[in-house]
């Protein structure tokens, strides 16, 4: 995860000077990106390695998982020198599944309401998702994956 975190990072550095983006925040939220899912903790391991179709009900459960990694990052240690820290970790957390369209989760935010370093750990995720193997699919090769995030056929 901070590998493709890292990468797009430094690409969006490239092409889009005006963001501001520094070698700094690049190398922390990459150091970050791996708490993303974190909420997982409180999603049942069957839920989590169910080979099927999840149920609505299995849905809901998983859709949780934001929330439950957010409040955690309010038990981080608290005070100015990880003020920053704490606020990337909190928006990776609650806002990794957030879809630019607006038909992510949990809050249903889209476009510039959902924090880039959000924006960017979630796309990195969409892609080591697509070319992992899982218990419930194939891994594909990267230029399906690549192919299929700018079709938008996996949500990213």
């Amino acid at each position: 995860m901070g590998y493709y975190t890292k990468q797009i990072y430094r690409q969006l550095q490239k092409d889009y000077p005006e963001y501001g983006i520094t070698d700094e925040e690049i190398e922390t939220i990459a150091h970050l990106a791996p708490i993303h899912d974190i909420g997982k903790i409180r999603v049942p391991i069957e839920i989590l390695n169910k080979e099927g179709k999840l149920t609505e009900e299995e849905w809901n459960i998983i859709r949780q998982h934001p929330l439950v990694g957010a409040e955690m990052t309010k038990w981080f240690p608290k005070g100015s020198e990880t003020k920053q820290l704490n606020q990337y970790s909190y928006e990776i957390c609650r806002h990794h599944h957030e879809r630019y369209d607006g038909f992510g989760y949990p809050d249903g935010l889209k476009g510039e309401e959902i924090p880039l370093c959000a924006q960017v750990v979630g796309l990195a995720d969409a892609y080591d998702a697509l070319v992992s193997v899982r218990p419930y699919k194939r891994k594909i090769t990267s230029k399906e994956a690549v192919n299929m995030i700018l079709d938008g056929a996996c949500g990213a």
